[in-house]
């Protein structure tokens, strides 16, 4: 397991498909802030199609090549959040917690409830005493369940590792979970 230094922000994660933004793992809390929504998965299905369709088998393997390279472009504490100083570099886990909470509750107490549904997604905000499960799939998508969610946040395979040790670190993997119907053989990551 790779040592990684917390906290750890990926911008352009997908969530759910519907949404990009970034992800931030703190130590037992994880943060995800929506910016746009995102292509959705028909549409990259759609433009794959239109290369085979054109270029025969050769350009549906392009197509799925080209959306394998531009979905491998994200980088990791390059996040929009940076832009506007709600992370900044060399912060500890608690001063950005601290920040972080802090927004979400102006965000919440300033947007009325139809605001959220014509716009942007509401914050995330997991904190690891709430996860039943959490793992990474072979499809690099990070899973998290909670007592009243299930999250599926893409994180490209180049990150997956990477991830994979903040996870550890914000101590997400080495916890026990004392709900008895979970199992607890899945809280360890994949």
């Amino acid at each position: 397991m790779i040592e990684v230094p917390l906290p750890l922000s990926i911008d352009d994660v997908e969530y759910d498909n519907l949404w990009t933004g970034d992800l931030i793992v703190t130590d037992r809390t994880i943060y995800f802030f929506a910016h746009e929504k995102s292509e959705k998965e028909s549409e990259r299905f759609h433009s794959i199609l239109l290369l085979g369709d054109h270029f025969g088998w050769i350009g549906a393997v392009l197509g799925v090549i080209a959306n394998f390279v531009t979905a491998e472009r994200r980088t990791t504490n390059n996040s929009r959040l940076h832009k506007t100083g709600l992370l900044r570099q060399f912060d500890s886990n608690a001063e950005l917690q601290s920040r972080l909470d802090g927004y979400i509750r102006v965000l919440t107490q300033h947007q009325e409830p139809m605001e959220f549904s014509a716009g942007l997604l509401t914050p995330i905000r997991i904190p690891s005493e709430d996860v039943r499960d959490v793992r990474i799939d072979f499809r690099s998508r990070l899973l998290i369940e909670t007592a009243y969610d299930k999250h599926a946040f893409d994180v490209g395979l180049k990150r997956k590792k990477l991830l994979r040790g903040a996870l550890h670190e914000g101590q997400f993997c080495s916890r026990r979970i004392t709900n008895p119907s979970v199992d607890l053989q899945r809280t360890t990551l994949r």
